[in-house]
């Protein structure tokens, strides 16, 4: 992942398209490379991004839970999942670590990755215990409606 390659997501960090500038400045190219990232990336920025601006994250867990159609062909025969969870894909942990810091910016560490059976789609849970969050009562006063 080259430092002057922006992993966008629109709705989180459309600041960084002006990295996009100097990537042509240093290279001398009239166009630029622009990407996303890891999908698992981008479901836990979509969800992390507010919370991060209003509170900060120091840490955070995440967990993916995605149908045995992400592993790939010959990946894991759907048969032998079932009922079972496959609890480490290689290189999707540091791919979400990584490329979320990347986009939001640093908190310190933390993400679980596991494949576990679905007939389709994708399902992430995070969890930020470090984060300091207002209580429900100064959430009711209307303090942080735009989060």
């Amino acid at each position: 992942m080259d430092a002057d390659v922006p992993l966008m997501v629109a709705e989180v960090n459309p600041e960084h398209m002006h990295a996009l500038d100097a990537q042509r400045r240093a290279r001398g190219w009239s166009g630029s490379i622009v990407t996303n990232g890891n999908c698992s990336a981008i479901g836990f920025v979509l969800a992390a991004a507010p919370l991060q601006k209003k509170f900060g994250i120091e840490r955070a867990v995440v967990t993916t839970m995605q149908a045995v159609s992400g592993a790939g062909y010959p990946g894991v025969a759907s048969l032998d999942i079932v009922d079972n969870v496959i609890p480490y894909i290689a290189g999707e942990e540091p791919k979400v670590e990584i490329e979320a810091q990347k986009i939001l910016g640093e908190f310190s560490d933390g993400s679980i990755a596991t494949m576990s059976y679905a007939y389709d789609g994708k399902t992430h849970t995070f969890g930020a215990p470090k984060t300091i969050v207002p209580s429900p009562l100064t959430l009711a006063s209307g303090k942080y409606t735009n989060m």
